[in-house]
């Protein structure tokens, strides 16, 4: 008997699989290849790549790695675009101005359907596209619309690789599974999955900071003598004003970083590394770009490149500003092809065993060169590039790493630093941890010490007794305790204090404010060894609640005869972090009003839908909060980041309620944080808050968190004597500061209140501002610099005299 069988059938499946793998592409779900071209970066499908194009997919599979990165050059992003559409949906309309670009680049890269496509001059033009490989009815129509028809075939042969382009394979230790190690981690939003592993020395850094840089690219005609290169890249040289050499590339410009003696390669970076941690660079030799990677995250250079031509010291040639002709016929003769290797290349894992940082993975950086004109040839100049960069990343790996940084951390203040970032101290029970911690400091140091805890959590306080005691004594002020933090969110451990190939260390507390604690620390520890005399008595101060408020801190301190014994005339404490070398003196604090409001309305369960429920009052109350918000936001758009202080903030931090999802909650909490301004008025504020409640509805609550209705101010003219030795001090040593309105509240403002003249500062210059965000970092050199500030300013501040009284 034969068995009854059923034929099943997906209407629409073309279509539908289409439309699904587009979709997938564009949520980013599933990709597992990064393809970059005119400095943007696109996740797609290493399948769906390898079915478009037998080329690249045996580009990918002759290197094998994790999540490969091709670097298309000379490609633009709307080419790139154009070509994912047609291999992802089967089908493009490509504007009349990129059909030529579209046409040359689709042949280059052999995509199925378009390797044989003719010139873009000589391309049929119709109204629409015969695509065998999908129904009529399928086939997306634009009225008016130019498109190009495809000559197709049934079946496209395989394109085979040069001899050459043979896989590539490292000896590995089976024991030992793949690994991937980030090298060098881009800030921009595009390339966060993946790594770009740096071939370059390290050492031998420049740091001229006065420019600014960008991305190139590798460019050849049809032959592989260099002397026939004709640059297309803008690749223009200048000396920077120290007279380091810089290079100019699409408004950007880098400074020399690296130089490889023997093969000629330079290594540029961006010459906004440091200012704005711009980690774009670019690697040439002689006049040719062979490599670009990173997106830069700030403006054009085109001001300073305009005042340079100005000048006229742009060149076109790098020997015209070396003053030397390089033999431009050696450009090619030094890259090594695979039988260069020998059989060494398989034995290397084998003679590194013993070393660090031994890497068994490849991360493939594939350069293609697209020129349709003796394709088989460049892709022998392509694949030798491919073989050298595996080859050097591979070394690369293997050898220890050689950075230039790596000597300050056998620095005993660098070592403090650590220490105490890896004190977790945005738990209670860990503050302990961190008074041990400054007992240790202060007895090394030879300072006298006392511990209070007048509501509970330890205030630590170590004394130099100055040669007058009687003199009003000299507070320098931090705090033990940090922020919270979502581990998730870090590049690194934000307990770990690890640093970087860049020297950034990393960690909750770098910034705010476990830094300054450890520089004033280190500053007295210079100054002692130096026998240096004080005229004034000086008081290190490390506070535990300045985070929450100050109530178990400085609040309940001020209060007992401890904090009135110590006689304080003027205090320093945390300030504000700058992007450049101008450094800020806070001089008055922002009232912080920070307000739990309590909606309350009819609950019961999820299927109803009661009137006046506690959601609909929070909505009203969140959307009058918002509205002030937003007015105040286009103030903001019109004021500097030095401004801001001057203005009111308000923030929605938390909402919290509900007790399951088939609940409806019978009260919501939201919490407000504003920061008023110095001219707000508190009479006008309080009129707003009872505005927001008369607004969310009856059965609103509200609860005070913190409401300072007072901040004074310090005096920063030649009326406060610290000021002036302050502002002379950093003069002398040729820094700029200049005092402005702290946007945040610090222990100073408690201070300021009792009528202690107090100023926030720190010496974190050039330095992204991330108090309270991921990635808190600070610069070990910076760090290190700030300890040689802090010794002279508290040494000044020290031996203010006594002033007259009149």
């Amino acid at each position: 008997m034969v068995q009854s069988q059923f034929s099943l059938s997906w209407d629409s499946y073309k279509a539908s699989i289409c439309n699904g793998f587009s979709s997938l592409q564009q949520n980013g779900e599933f990709v597992d290849m990064t393809i970059a071209a005119d400095g943007h970066f696109v996740k797609v499908h290493q399948v769906l790549v390898a079915l478009s194009s037998p080329y690249l997919k045996n580009l990918i599979t002759s290197a094998p790695c994790q999540h490969p990165v091709i670097f298309l050059n000379n490609v633009s992003h709307r080419t790139l675009c154009l070509l994912l559409e047609y291999i992802y949906t089967g089908e493009v309309v490509v504007p009349a101005d990129c059909l030529s670009s579209f046409a040359e680049t689709a042949k280059a890269l052999y995509i199925r359907g378009l390797e044989n496509i003719g010139t873009a001059r000589n391309l049929p033009v119709k109204m629409s596209v015969n695509m065998p490989q999908l129904d009529e009815s399928e086939t997306c129509h634009v009225t008016g619309t130019k498109r190009v028809a495809v000559p197709s075939t049934d079946r496209i042969e395989e394109v085979s690789l040069p001899a050459s382009a043979s896989k590539i394979f490292f000896k590995q230790d089976p024991s030992k599974p793949n690994k991937r190690k980030k090298a060098n981690t881009s800030t921009s939003p595009h390339d966060d999955s993946h790594e770009f592993v740096d071939l370059m020395d390290e050492s031998g850094a420049h740091n001229d900071n006065d420019d600014e840089n960008d991305d190139d690219d590798f460019k050849l005609d049809g032959t592989t003598k260099p002397s026939d290169y004709k640059s297309s890249s803008n690749l223009q040289f200048t000396v920077s004003i120290r007279g380091s050499l810089q290079v100019i590339l699409n408004r950007y410009i880098y400074n020399l970083h690296s130089t490889t003696s023997r093969s000629g390669l330079r290594r540029w970076r961006c010459v906004d590394y440091r200012n704005n941690k711009c980690s774009a660079f670019v690697v040439t030799k002689g006049n040719v770009v062979l490599n670009r990677a990173n997106l830069h995250n700030h403006s054009f250079h085109d001001k300073k490149i305009l005042a340079k031509i100005e000048k006229k010291s742009v060149y076109s040639a790098i020997d015209e500003v070396e003053g030397y002709k390089e033999q431009l016929a050696e450009a090619q003769a030094n890259f090594l092809t695979i039988d260069d290797f020998g059989d060494d290349i398989n034995n290397k894992s084998d003679t590194t065993t013993g070393l660090k940082d031994k890497r068994s993975w490849l991360l493939c950086k594939d350069i293609l060169f697209l020129r349709r004109p003796g394709f088989a040839t460049h892709n022998t100049i392509m694949l030798k590039h491919l073989t050298l960069l595996c080859f050097a990343t591979y070394v690369c790996n293997a050898l220890p790493v050689q950075n230039e940084y790596q000597k300050y951390l056998e620095l005993d203040e660098v070592k403090s630093f650590r220490e105490y970032v890896r004190i977790d101290t945005s738990k209670e029970e860990n503050l302990k941890n961190a008074v041990d911690f400054w007992i240790r400091q202060a007895t090394d140091v030879g300072l006298p010490y006392a511990v209070y805890a007048p509501a509970g959590r330890p205030i630590f306080v170590a004394t130099w007794a100055g040669s007058n005691p009687t003199l009003p004594s000299i507070m320098l002020n931090t705090h033990m305790d940090v922020v919270p933090v979502d581990e998730r969110e870090w590049l690194y451990p934000p307990f770990s204090a690890h640093m970087d190939m860049n020297g950034d260390i990393y960690g909750r507390g770098t910034q705010d404010t476990k830094d300054v604690a450890i520089q004033y620390i280190e500053a007295v520890r210079r100054l002692k060894k130096d026998n240096v005399t004080l005229t004034r008595t000086l008081h290190l101060t490390v506070m535990a609640d300045e985070e929450s408020g100050g109530k178990y801190g400085i609040k309940a301190f001020i209060k007992t005869p401890e904090f009135k014994a110590l006689n304080i005339g003027f205090a320093l404490d945390e300030g504000l972090a700058s992007r450049n070398e101008t450094l800020f003196a806070t001089y008055v604090d922002r009232r912080p009003w920070q307000m739990e409001f309590v909606v309350h309305g009819e609950g019961g369960h999820g299927l109803a839908m009661p009137h006046e429920s506690a959601m609909e009052k929070a909505q009203r109350l969140i959307n009058a909060v918002m509205s002030y918000r937003e007015a105040h936001m286009e103030k903001m758009k019109t004021k500097t980041r030095t401004e801001f202080g001057g203005l009111t903030s308000v923030n929605i931090n938390m909402i919290n309620g509900g007790l399951a999802p088939n609940i409806i909650p019978s009260s919501i909490s939201i919490v407000v944080d504003m920061r008023l301004s110095m001219i707000a008025d508190i009479q006008e504020i309080q009129s707003l808050v009872d505005s927001w409640i008369h607004e969310a509805g009856n059965n609103t609550d509200v609860k005070y968190l913190r409401r300072d209705t007072v901040s004074a101010s310090t005096a920063v003219d030649d009326s406060n004597p610290y000021w002036v030795s302050m502002r002379n001090t950093l003069s002398n040593m040729g820094l700029k500061v200049i005092p402005v309105v702290c946007p945040a509240t610090s222990d100073m403002l408690v201070l300021r209140n009792l009528g202690i003249p107090a100023l926030g500062f720190t010496t974190k210059s050039n330095t992204i501002p991330r108090l309270h965000g991921k990635n808190e970092y600070q610069n070990v050199k910076t760090f290190l610099e700030g300890i040689n500030i802090y010794t002279e300013l508290i040494k000044n501040l020290g031996n203010v005299p006594e002033q007259q009284k009149i």
